[in-house]
């Protein structure tokens, strides 16, 4: 057995393997986030911006990139999962003895999961504009306009952002645990700033959400 199979036999290799692509996938959802708040500056921005995305000549690259990440970042989390599961089959009761556990942890699955159906419905919405939808003539900023003035849709995306906020509070530590920046002195720290950014991505997806309701909603 080569040592390439035998790293990715163990859950170990799998772990460090998570580890990185929680840290690109974490580094992604705050550089989206970021771009996606030149909405608060008008339409004219936040197109010019698109416009600029689009015609980048790594942009299909990156795009296939990122859908590459998310499905292994996906799959690998369902092997370790079920791993897990196997190893210790009497379940994590000694989560409460050992402490530490906080809601983004206990809910990494519960939350994973959901986000894969968010994930499905997002590109339906604003990649390719078929659920609500969309004007083969409609920009960028339209397209999430049209999305968001509807209420259920905007309440999706606020819950959504809720939902990944939690997720990354823990998933951010997670991946670092998993490339084995572990310290007794840094970890307390390190889980605080994990919880910070998933309020931050939390406030800022929901934010986005919510001023796109308030301004393109019935009586908008």
């Amino acid at each position: 057995m080569s040592a390439f199979d035998k790293f990715f036999k163990y859950s170990i290799g799998k772990k460090q393997v998570m580890g990185v692509l929680g840290l690109l996938l974490c580094g992604f959802a705050l550089v989206h986030m970021t771009g996606n708040f030149l909405v608060f500056r008008g339409e004219d921005q936040f197109n010019a911006y698109g416009e600029f995305l689009h015609h980048l000549p790594a942009f299909r690259f990156i795009e296939l990139s990122l859908a590459a990440l998310f499905i292994v970042h996906i799959v690998m989390g369902l092997v370790l999962a079920v791993q897990n599961s196997r190893a210790r089959p009497e379940g994590y009761a000694v989560k409460k003895a050992a402490g530490g556990a906080t809601l983004g942890s206990s809910t990494m699955a519960y939350t994973g999961t959901y986000f894969i159906l968010f994930l499905v419905l997002h590109l339906l919405n604003i990649r390719f504009g078929i659920l609500p939808q969309v004007a083969d003539s409609m920009e960028d900023y339209g397209i999430v306009a049209n999305v968001l003035a509807n209420p259920i849709w905007a309440t999706f995306y606020v819950v959504s952002a809720l939902v990944l906020g939690l997720h990354l509070s823990h998933g951010l530590q997670s991946s670092f645990q998993s490339l084995g920046f572990y310290d007794r002195e840094y970890t307390p720290l390190l889980k605080k700033i994990s919880i910070l950014y998933g309020i931050v991505i939390a406030v800022g997806y929901s934010a986005i959400a919510l001023f796109m309701l308030v301004k393109h909603g019935q009586g908008g």
